[in-house]
């Protein structure tokens, strides 16, 4: 497949998985967005919303993994920053195939339980978001120096520390609540800072690829040198 079909794919779908979830936070009943975590939207009815939007965003980040190294207009091409974005799309997949365990109050009426899939849930979550916070602070090492991109090293900067932070905090902040210590915490609104940070980066990288790419001619090989 040509480069630019796959930025466009890199472009609109993780737009479309965050626009899927917020307007599924606003409409799922005995949801709260506040508390629960996106992978909840799973749960419950309606489930096969999120389903279909988790899957979408694997195919996004795929295609963007994809055509990273075909589209930076450098004369090495990145290495780790494709395969980071790579291992967040799988992991998008994988949360698709091993669904999280119901707890704190929803799906509402469930008690909350603990399955093997849930385990491998959380620990695939975990990866997603290291790889979503490792990607953009590769692309700035692999970016400095190049004025034309000078004014995404800082953007690449601040979106991995931003990831890098809200995740864990989210972690904390879920447990707390399952433990009671903090009812009600709001580790569905840290994720989802964590979430819309990285899966935006990701579209917005697409975007400007698809900008600096419109008037010169792509590679299709995705082999090259070593960033």
């Amino acid at each position: 497949m040509s480069t630019r079909p796959l930025l466009y794919c890199g472009l609109l779908a993780p737009m479309a998985l965050v626009v899927g979830v917020l307007v599924e936070d606003a409409t799922r009943p005995g949801y709260s967005p506040w508390r629960h975590a996106v992978s909840q939207l799973s749960l419950g009815p309606g489930w096969p919303v999120n389903l279909a939007l988790l899957l979408l965003g694997a195919v996004g980040l795929l295609a963007l993994a994809i055509a990273l190294p075909r589209a930076l207009p450098t004369p090495d091409r990145p290495r780790w920053t494709p395969r980071l974005v790579a291992t967040a799309g799988t992991a998008l997949a994988l949360l698709a195939i091993f669904p999280i365990d119901p707890g704190l109050g929803y799906p509402p009426g469930q008690p909350v339980v603990h399955h093997w899939q849930g385990l491998v849930h959380g620990i695939v979550g975990t990866v997603l978001f290291a790889a979503l916070a490792a990607a953009p602070l590769t692309m700035a090492r692999h970016l400095r120096g190049r004025i034309e991109w000078s004014s995404w090293r800082p953007y690449n900067l601040a979106t991995g520390v931003v990831v890098a932070v809200t995740y864990p905090v989210t972690v904390v902040l879920s447990s707390l609540d399952q433990a009671g210590v903090w009812t009600n915490a709001p580790g569905g609104l840290t994720e989802r800072v964590a979430l819309i940070a990285s899966v935006g980066w990701c579209a917005l990288l697409a975007g400007r690829l698809l900008d600096s790419t419109a008037h010169r001619p792509l590679e299709n090989s995705t082999t090259g040198a070593q960033a």
